[in-house]
């Protein structure tokens, strides 16, 4: 249509993360627990757009900076902290805001205890050739088909 990529879209293309491989409506419905801490994938970058205003008690995405940097595989490198700096932070976001982050940092939504539900769109965005080469490996996978 000729109109410019969004900013969120411009600073996930300038990391290489062009390729939207997943996109979700998250609702923490009111009076909700805690999400499971969990990250999203092993490279790439989360985007998660407040669809309505999430404050303290609507249940912010909680990101923790305390776990090995690559949680789906801990040998690789850890955290890497800034003395003093916060073990984790909630996200607080007026609605139409974004937030993006590395896509295996550990997060969750946190307690909804407000009377309204708090839904969040979410992306996982990853390298193409990620996903090239995922769709090469479930093609070596499959069994063949039988010659006629």
């Amino acid at each position: 249509d000729g109109a410019p990529p969004s900013a969120w879209r411009q600073i996930v293309a300038a990391f290489g993360f062009d390729h939207v491989a997943r996109v979700e409506v998250v609702t923490g419905h009111a009076g909700c627990r805690h999400q499971g801490w969990h990250v999203d994938g092993v490279h790439g970058v989360t985007v998660i757009f407040a669809l309505v205003d999430v404050d303290a008690a609507k249940g912010p995405t909680q990101l923790d900076f305390t776990v090995p940097f690559n949680a789906l595989d801990p040998e690789q490198g850890k955290v890497k902290r800034v003395a003093g700096a916060p073990a984790s932070c909630r996200a607080a976001m007026p609605r139409g805001s974004v937030l993006l982050f590395n896509a295996n940092l550990s997060h969750r939504g946190t307690a909804n205890l407000s009377a309204a539900d708090r839904p969040v769109l979410v992306l996982d965005c990853s390298p193409r050739s990620a996903c090239v080469a995922a769709a090469r490996a479930e093609a070596e996978l499959r069994p063949a088909a039988p010659a006629s």
